[in-house]
């Protein structure tokens, strides 16, 4: 396939990631000082990090007539370097905290920066209602994700309704790249005006 299109696997490239890769690539590739990591996106939407090679192949007359690559997943030694980077920044957080509101605000803040999210929001137990409800949110620039989080805070779930009550009754920590999936759907007008379907 590289042969027919040696520029496919830039296709793949996260888009986030794709002017950079292509400007190193056409400025080092030739040289064989390409050395650079960045994201791909699989088939099947799934986000991998990978450290990529370059070298030139040299003719008789000395002049590059190909460049050989090669890829390495390095996505596991990413997830524990960005775990580091994101505990540390919470310790900070936490040092640096005057209340446990600013803590929580902080806090999510941090972490959806660090996970380039553009929305996260932080669900407390109303023990007198045995209900989750939205206590704390972050949202990136896009307006209709701010409309989402403002709508969001109507909603409860009660222990094992919903994707989140479904969460809280596990016991573990979960999450969705698709809220469209949410089971119960009672959200599905706001996820869609948000653009997360």
């Amino acid at each position: 396939m590289l042969y027919a299109n040696p520029n496919h696997w830039v296709e793949k490239v996260h888009p986030n990631d794709r002017a950079a890769v292509m400007q190193t690539a056409e400025e080092r590739q030739v040289s064989g000082t390409y050395d650079e990591t960045y994201r791909i996106v699989r088939p099947g939407g799934a986000i991998r990090w990978v450290r990529s090679k370059a070298f030139p192949v040299f003719n008789a007359a000395r002049e590059v007539y190909r460049v050989v690559g090669v890829a390495e997943d390095i996505t596991e030694s990413k997830r524990a370097e960005l775990q580091l980077m994101l505990q540390h920044a919470v310790t900070v957080v936490l040092a640096e905290a005057t209340s446990p509101t600013d803590v929580n605000a902080r806090v999510l803040e941090t972490l959806c920066a660090g996970l380039e999210l553009d929305f996260g929001q932080l669900w407390m137990v109303d023990r007198a209602a045995n209900v989750l409800h939205g206590t704390e949110e972050w949202c990136g620039p896009a307006s209709a994700v701010k409309q989402f989080a403002a709508a969001n805070r109507r909603f409860t779930f009660p222990l094992g309704e919903g994707l989140l009550g479904g969460i809280w009754a596990s016991g573990r920590s979960a999450g969705s790249s698709n809220l469209a999936d949410e089971p119960d759907g009672r959200r599905r007008k706001e996820i869609r005006a948000a653009g997360f379907s």
